[in-house]
């Protein structure tokens, strides 16, 4: 075909970088002076050979009805810029753009190509490149495909196969490399490469045939193929780079990634297959490297990486967890598992290894186990600085073979288990959960460390080692004929466990030295209660043998079925004299392990008691009475004392009788203390700290300080009595729902107190430095004074009244009821005031309120304009839609003059912020007495900074909380009564309700109604009766009409005025001053002007004046319409005075 001809010439600079942009691209390529072919749309195929750059604009379209749409065929290299459309035919083999010779195609934003075999086909030379920032697709086959002995470098910015130009069928490719040159594919974030879905056989995302070249994929974006995401077919190495943001998927059985032999995966983002391994590695000798971020999802059940092949190895580097398998074909384990330095992963799949090196797991990092590693003749290396777990708590874990460990081996299974191997070296063993039993004899380590679970020493003669420690939560189990040696220390830690049986080797554990603590159970063991623990004997029987020394003790030492007279004492063990033995034979339940420990101390009897006076810790469980190792039941009628700074985090739980302390802080440490209903705590002038403190019965301070700390929330509704002082602490909310009658004040310096009375609190004052809530379902008082940096919330329906002199908080919160300000003064907050919707404030008539920082309601406000005012004084005030206000007792008489309505104001709310007050209440009400005027009402006003209740003048009702009595009316009945309208009065908005237009004034009634002020509203002025007085110039220059009805008079009062349209019967007394009359329309005046002043007429209309008997002085200007013109430019309008 012939090449279009419209050409133009663009010249490129050498230092250009090139630059993906994800808006429309400008390409410039480093050369000298180029010609760029411009093609326009067109219908049948293009083929261009003549020059080496060649254009499709945005807008252009080509399309075919032949074979390919654009031929590049002639001079080489070739450079094709698309932003239009090209769209091949459907003939077979057809390609929207097909290279004959080596070129690059750049596919702008919003090009969009569609072929029918391939979207775009390069098939000669080095550096055939494809840069796409549009979409490429393909109907049938190949959305980009390279054949021939083409190489070089896809860069997809955009979509390929995402069928912008036209649909695409259920077969195509996304990438088909069928090349013997080297190609690079480079799939950028955002951008996609895709096949078609639904097909048998066909459609993968990116495919390297047989006899393909070197294939590199490196992969930011998504590629999403349905028969597979990257195959290697070919055996020339690929490498496959997925980074984080990489995902490679396959919508069927094939593998996401497949290599063949000798390639490389590298991988940190996520690999899936629907129905087969996320990884196939189909040959012999391939390397997958895992990273951090490495997602390999198999379908179904089936493994994350299938190994066909031998010499297969897999590195594991950064941080990733694996659930898949990392499964083998008969005769094709991988060669080796390598565990990088720095690595921490875990694998929750089996592994099947191949090698026969002893290092054929190889653990340089950390390596945590989740299912079975099988070895087939090699063994497993932990290098130093490395650590191998086997299992993760939930998980299984298992290993087969000996264990070089010079690092770190840990056992952390979630079940029973056998470990047969032999483990040497110089590394430590750790067991962190599970039950593992160790059979293998002649097993050695540096540091054996049992953190959780159990660790059986099985084997036949001694487990050696240099430390050997039990850390809280482990067990260490010696059988019978089994012992332990330890050249340096023994170590068993608070809430860690020996189990052993008597009758075998004696002693069981021999050790330089040894630290105890936590739980002994003893086995093939087989003696009256006294006062107080610390008197209990024991038995002899040597467990612990030590040359250096015995330090610390079992907290929980058991003795199989053997009992105690009273359930608080049982069997116990003891260290000799001397601490260099540790020997088994009566002590305390508390401490008697998973068998029999509980923490019941009953004492049935009135007259009993006993004295704890040793420390009581947690205990490590299970236990068979369901004790949970922490919580402490006092029973029964007795008194029982504690002597000691106990340690046990559970609960203490007073049911019956008396708990005495005896020392300070006696059970701090419990994490919760209920109280039951006839029990009592008696704190027996012992300052205590409780948790989470509960129940109904009594607690007697004595003059001891009470501290509660709530962790939780809790609900307490005996009574607290005596001189001390109650502290409430820790986050969660404690309740005080009892009377309670302490004096010593309360301190809230943590979480929420809850009184749900005003007795709640004692007597004494509270100082809140947390949040103090009035959860009263009913009207109480609260008579204490209330201080500190704390909040008040009001919750519950009933009112809140508080009536302490002086109070201050930092903020208050009203969501539910009422919070009724009753104390004579202010109460003060620094901070926030908020009224919820629902909810109500109320201000009592000798009360106000200061608010420090933002005062807000949607609910109701109610206060006394009997108080002086403000009622409310804050930063800045927010008065919510639905908010409303209720004020009482409002009196004031009518005013002289305007200038005096504010002195009939009271300010409900006053800011001290500049604009500070914003919102508007719903519904005003104020209650008490006022004028009856029409021209003033009773309403309320906001200012920028007040909400204030007074009179107003009824013209700007609109302004205020009563809008539907605006009007413009002035009555004034008796010939006696006036009224100095000394405020400007403006036009303002119609009133329907009272038929007003919002700006004619009607005066009404015999007496005066005085303007004192240049006004400006428009509208007529009608005076019907009585005398409207003039006591400025020009107080009615702007009103469009002046009619003065029959025995009306306008009283000019000195003062010069200009009326507008004359009119009327009435009269108009000048005094000294001079009227002009200014007639926008004929109008007739037949009232009677008299004084020593003069009419002046400006002549646009004719006002004719009837009678004339009166002295007065007339002027008719010549001026006309200038001198109007002039007068209005140089009027000054005022605003509302």
């Amino acid at each position: 075909m012939n090449e279009p001809r419209n050409r133009t010439d663009r010249r490129a600079s050498f230092n250009t970088t090139l630059r993906p942009l994800a808006a429309v691209m400008l390409m410039v390529f480093a050369s000298a002076a180029r010609s760029v072919v411009v093609l326009n749309s067109s219908t049948t195929g293009q083929t261009v050979s003549t020059d080496t750059a060649y254009q499709v604009n945005a807008g252009t379209t080509i399309t075919t009805t032949l074979q390919n749409a654009v031929d590049v065929t002639g001079i080489a290299p070739v450079v094709f810029t698309n932003a239009g459309t090209i769209i091949s035919s459907t003939d077979n083999q057809a390609a929207a753009i097909r290279f004959a010779v080596n070129g690059q195609l750049i596919n702008n934003v919003g090009g969009a190509l569609l072929g029918h075999t391939y979207g775009v086909e390069l098939g000669t030379g080095a550096n055939s490149n494809v840069t796409n920032y549009g979409d490429i697709s393909a109907r049938i086959s190949h959305g980009i495909g390279y054949d021939g002995d083409a190489s070089g470098t896809v860069d997809n910015f955009g979509t390929v196969n995402n069928a912008v130009a036209g649909p695409i069928s259920t077969t195509p490719d996304g990438v088909y490399l069928a090349t013997t040159g080297a190609v690079t594919v480079n799939n950028h974030v955002g951008a996609s490469i895709k096949s078609g879905t639904g097909d048998g056989t066909y459609g993968t995302a990116v495919k390297a045939e047989d006899g393909t070249g070197a294939v590199t994929v490196n992969n930011d974006g998504l590629i999403s193929g349905y028969h597979g995401g990257v195959l290697g077919i070919s055996t020339t190495p690929m490498i496959v780079n997925n980074s984080n943001s990489g995902v490679i998927v396959s919508g069927t059985t094939d593998p996401g990634v497949q290599l063949q032999q000798g390639s490389t995966l590298v991988n940190g983002g996520a690999i899936s297959s629907t129905g087969g391994p996320a990884v196939l590695l189909a040959g012999a000798n391939n390397t997958v490297t895992l990273g951090t971020g490495s997602q390999l999802n198999g379908g179904g059940s089936t493994p994350a990486i299938t190994s066909h092949g031998t010499g297969n190895t897999i590195t594991l580097t950064g941080l990733g967890t694996e659930d898949g398998a990392f499964d083998a074909t008969s005769g094709n384990g991988y060669a080796s598992l390598t565990s990088a330095a720095g690595s921490s992963w875990t694998l929750d799949g089996d592994v099947t290894l191949g090698g026969a090196s002893p290092a054929a797991l190889n653990v340089a990092g950390t390596l945590e186990l989740g299912g079975t590693v099988t070895q087939n003749g090699g063994g497993t290396t932990v290098a130093t600085g490395g650590i191998l777990k086997l299992g993760a708590g939930g998980r299984s874990g298992a290993l087969t073979g000996n264990v070089v460990n010079n690092g770190v081996f840990q056992f952390n299974r979630s079940d029973a288990s056998t470990f047969a191997g032999v483990i040497v070296g110089t590394g430590n063993l750790v067991h962190a959960g599970g039950i593992t039993a160790l059979t293998g004899v002649g097993s050695i380590q540096n540091d054996v460390a049992v953190n959780a679970g159990t660790l059986a020493l099985n084997q036949a003669g001694a487990f050696r080692a240099a430390s050997f420690e039990t850390n809280a939560g482990g067990t260490t189990a010696i059988g019978a004929g089994s012992s332990l040696t330890v050249s340096g220390a023994y170590t068993q830690a608070s809430g860690g466990t020996l189990n052993v049986v008597l009758g075998g080797v004696q002693p069981i554990i021999t050790a330089n030295t040894a630290a105890l603590n936590g739980t002994l159970n003893v086995g093939g063991f087989s003696a009256a209660p006294p006062a107080t623990a610390s008197a209990l004997p024991g038995t002899q029987f040597n467990v612990i043998h030590t040359t250096g020394g015995i330090t610390g003790d079992f907290t929980s030492v058991g003795f199989g079925s053997t009992s105690s007279a009273v359930d608080y004492l049982t069997l116990a063990g003891a260290k000799s004299s001397d601490n260099l033995n540790y020997n088994v034979g009566l002590g305390l339940t508390w401490l008697a392990g998973p068998s029999k420990g509980n923490g019941v101390f009953t004492l049935a009897n009135a007259t009993d008691t006993f004295n704890v006076d040793v420390a009581l810790a947690n205990q490590t469980g299970p236990f068979t009475t369901g004790w949970d190792g922490k919580t402490l039941t006092k029973n029964g009628a007795g008194t029982l004392i504690f002597s000691s700074a106990d340690s046990y985090t559970g609960a203490t739980l007073v049911n019956a009788g008396t708990l005495r302390t005896g020392i300070a802080n006696a059970i701090a440490a419990s994490g919760n203390v209920s109280v039951a209903s006839g029990a009592t705590l008696d704190l027996n002038g012992f300052t205590q700290q409780l948790n989470n403190l509960s129940g109904a019965g009594k607690v007697t301070l004595g003059s001891a300080a009470l501290t509660v700390n709530e962790s939780a929330a809790t609900t307490f509704s005996g009574a607290i009595s005596g001189s001390g002082g109650f502290t409430k602490t820790g986050s969660a909310a404690l309740t005080l729902s009892g009377a309670n009658t302490y004096t010593g004040g309360t301190t809230i310096s943590a979480g929420n107190l809850i009184a749900t009375s005003g007795n709640a609190l004692g007597t004494g004052a509270v100082v809140d430095n947390a949040a103090l809530q009035l959860d009263f379902a009913s009207q109480s008082t609260l008579a204490n004074v209330l201080s500190g940096t704390g909040a008040l919330l009001k919750t519950g329906s009933g009112a809140a009244t508080l009536t302490g002199v002086g109070s201050t908080q930092a903020t208050v919160t009203v969501n539910a009821g009422a919070l009724t300000f009753g104390q004579s003064g202010a109460f003060s907050t620094t901070g926030n005031y908020t009224t919820a919707a629902g909810a109500a404030t109320t201000l009592s008539a000798q009360s106000t309120l200061n608010v420090g920082g933002a005062f807000a309601t949607n609910g109701m406000l109610n206060m006394s304009a009997a108080n002086a005012g403000p009622a409310v004084t804050a930063n800045t005030a927010t008065i919510g839609a639905g908010a409303t206000a209720n004020i009482a007792g409002y009196s004031a008489a009518a005013t002289a003059s305007a200038s005096q309505l504010a002195n009939s104001a009271f300010t409900a709310i006053h800011t001290t912020a500049a604009a500070g007050l914003s919102g508007t209440f719903s519904t005003v009400r104020i209650g008490g007495t006022s004028p009856t005027v029409d021209y003033l009402t009773l309403t309320s006003t906001y200012t920028p900074q007040d909400f204030v209740v007074g009179l107003g003048l009824t013209w700007y009702a609109a302004h205020g909380t009563t809008p539907q009595t605006a009007n413009g009316l002035f009555t004034l009945v008796n010939s006696t009564d006036s009224f100095d309208m000394d405020a400007v009065l403006a036009d303002d908005s119609a009133n329907a309700a009272t038929s007003w237009d919002g700006k004619t004034l009607t005066k009404a009634g015999a007496g005066t109604l005085q303007l004192s002020k240049a006004n400006t509203y428009s509208g007529a002025t009608l005076v019907n009766a009585g005398t409207l007085r003039a006591g400025a110039a020009n107080v009615i220059a702007d009103s469009s009409q002046l009619l003065v009805a029959s025995g009306a008079t306008f009283d000019l009062n000195g003062f010069a005025q200009q009326a507008n349209d004359l009119s009327g019967a009435g009269k108009v007394t000048l005094g000294s001053a001079a009227l002009t009359a200014n007639n926008s329309a004929a109008s007739t005046f037949s009232g009677v002007i008299s004084g020593s002043g003069s009419l002046d007429q400006n002549r646009q209309r004719r006002v004719d004046v009837e009678r004339r008997e009166h002295l007065y002085r007339r002027h008719d200007d010549q001026r006309g319409q200038s001198h109007r013109d002039e007068r209005k430019r140089t009027r000054h309008r005022r605003g509302r005075q």
